[in-house]
Protein backbone atom coordinates (compact mmCIF):
# COMPACT_ATOMS: atom_id res chain seq x y z
CA UNK A 1 0.00 0.00 0.00
CA UNK A 2 2.81 2.26 0.57
CA UNK A 3 3.58 2.48 -3.02
CA UNK A 4 0.32 2.98 -4.45
CA UNK A 5 0.19 5.99 -1.94
CA UNK A 6 3.80 7.12 -2.94
CA UNK A 7 2.71 7.12 -6.53
CA UNK A 8 -0.37 7.95 -7.42
CA UNK A 9 -2.84 8.47 -4.01
CA UNK A 10 0.04 10.95 -2.36
CA UNK A 11 -1.05 14.30 -3.99
CA UNK A 12 -4.62 13.08 -2.97
CA UNK A 13 -4.19 12.73 0.55
CA UNK A 14 -1.87 15.80 0.40
CA UNK A 15 -4.40 17.96 -1.16
CA UNK A 16 -7.50 16.23 0.38
CA UNK A 17 -6.50 16.05 4.27
CA UNK A 18 -6.59 19.70 5.07
CA UNK A 19 -9.40 20.21 3.23
CA UNK A 20 -11.06 17.84 5.18
CA UNK A 21 -9.31 19.33 8.25
CA UNK A 22 -10.69 22.66 7.30
CA UNK A 23 -14.32 21.49 6.78
CA UNK A 24 -13.95 19.73 10.12
CA UNK A 25 -12.97 23.00 11.71
CA UNK A 26 -15.82 25.30 10.22
CA UNK A 27 -18.79 22.64 10.59
CA UNK A 28 -17.41 22.29 14.00
CA UNK A 29 -17.80 18.47 13.90
CA UNK A 30 -15.39 16.38 15.48
CA UNK A 31 -15.49 13.25 13.26
CA UNK A 32 -16.94 13.45 9.81
CA UNK A 33 -17.69 9.94 9.06
CA UNK A 34 -19.77 10.38 5.69
CA UNK A 35 -16.18 11.61 4.64
CA UNK A 36 -13.95 7.87 5.35
CA UNK A 37 -12.79 5.84 2.92
CA UNK A 38 -11.29 1.93 3.31
CA UNK A 39 -8.75 1.54 1.19
CA UNK A 40 -6.50 -1.72 0.71
CA UNK A 41 -4.26 -3.34 -1.74
CA UNK A 42 -3.63 -7.11 -1.52
CA UNK A 43 -1.56 -9.60 -3.52
CA UNK A 44 -1.22 -9.30 -6.99
CA UNK A 45 -2.53 -5.56 -6.74
CA UNK A 46 -5.83 -6.47 -6.46
CA UNK A 47 -7.67 -3.03 -4.58
CA UNK A 48 -10.35 -2.33 -2.68
CA UNK A 49 -12.02 1.04 -1.61
CA UNK A 50 -14.91 1.71 0.24
CA UNK A 51 -16.76 4.25 2.50
CA UNK A 52 -15.95 2.93 6.58
CA UNK A 53 -19.49 4.44 7.68
CA UNK A 54 -22.62 1.84 8.26
CA UNK A 55 -25.43 1.53 6.74
CA UNK A 56 -27.57 3.89 8.37
CA UNK A 57 -30.72 2.20 8.78
CA UNK A 58 -32.12 5.58 10.77
CA UNK A 59 -31.85 7.68 7.60
CA UNK A 60 -32.28 4.97 4.57
CA UNK A 61 -34.54 5.94 2.07
CA UNK A 62 -35.30 9.41 3.72
CA UNK A 63 -32.84 11.02 0.94
CA UNK A 64 -30.37 12.59 3.62
CA UNK A 65 -26.91 10.55 3.27
CA UNK A 66 -24.02 12.31 2.77
CA UNK A 67 -22.37 10.04 -0.51
CA UNK A 68 -19.06 11.64 -0.43
CA UNK A 69 -17.46 8.85 0.99
CA UNK A 70 -18.46 6.31 -1.57
CA UNK A 71 -17.36 8.95 -3.94
CA UNK A 72 -13.71 9.26 -2.62
CA UNK A 73 -13.77 5.37 -3.08
CA UNK A 74 -14.87 5.77 -6.58
CA UNK A 75 -11.76 8.03 -6.59
CA UNK A 76 -9.67 5.82 -4.96
CA UNK A 77 -10.14 3.01 -7.36
CA UNK A 78 -9.60 5.54 -10.48
CA UNK A 79 -6.10 6.37 -9.44
CA UNK A 80 -5.42 2.77 -8.81
CA UNK A 81 -6.44 2.27 -12.52
CA UNK A 82 -3.91 5.45 -13.31
CA UNK A 83 -7.02 7.27 -14.75
CA UNK A 84 -5.60 10.28 -12.28
CA UNK A 85 -7.50 12.88 -14.51
CA UNK A 86 -10.74 11.56 -13.74
CA UNK A 87 -10.16 11.26 -10.00
CA UNK A 88 -8.98 14.73 -9.90
CA UNK A 89 -12.34 15.65 -11.89
CA UNK A 90 -14.17 14.28 -9.35
CA UNK A 91 -12.23 15.14 -6.38
CA UNK A 92 -12.61 18.54 -7.55
CA UNK A 93 -15.83 18.95 -7.89
CA UNK A 94 -16.37 17.00 -4.22
CA UNK A 95 -14.06 19.92 -2.74
CA UNK A 96 -15.76 23.19 -4.54
CA UNK A 97 -19.15 21.94 -3.61
CA UNK A 98 -18.37 21.32 -0.17
CA UNK A 99 -16.38 24.52 -0.15
CA UNK A 100 -18.66 26.65 -1.54
CA UNK A 101 -21.22 25.69 1.38
CA UNK A 102 -24.29 26.43 -0.85
CA UNK A 103 -25.62 22.34 -0.89
CA UNK A 104 -24.01 20.36 2.23
CA UNK A 105 -25.94 17.58 3.64
CA UNK A 106 -26.60 17.72 7.37
CA UNK A 107 -23.63 16.23 8.67
CA UNK A 108 -21.56 18.72 7.20
CA UNK A 109 -23.55 21.73 8.50
CA UNK A 110 -26.15 22.08 5.69
CA UNK A 111 -29.62 21.14 4.78
CA UNK A 112 -29.20 19.56 1.18
CA UNK A 113 -30.90 16.36 0.67
CA UNK A 114 -28.58 13.54 -0.88
CA UNK A 115 -29.71 14.20 -4.61
CA UNK A 116 -28.90 18.22 -3.92
CA UNK A 117 -25.59 17.63 -2.55
CA UNK A 118 -24.97 15.30 -5.86
CA UNK A 119 -26.45 16.84 -8.43
CA UNK A 120 -24.26 20.30 -7.16
CA UNK A 121 -21.41 17.78 -7.69
CA UNK A 122 -22.30 16.67 -11.09
CA UNK A 123 -22.52 20.42 -11.82
CA UNK A 124 -19.16 21.10 -10.81
CA UNK A 125 -17.85 18.26 -12.88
Amino acid sequence: MANAIGKGHHSWYANFVPAIAFLAAKTQKESIVGLNISYKIGEGGIALAEAVHGSAPDIAGKNLANPTALLLSCVSILRHLNLHDKADQIQNAILNTIAEGKYRTADLGGKARTTEFTNAIIDHL
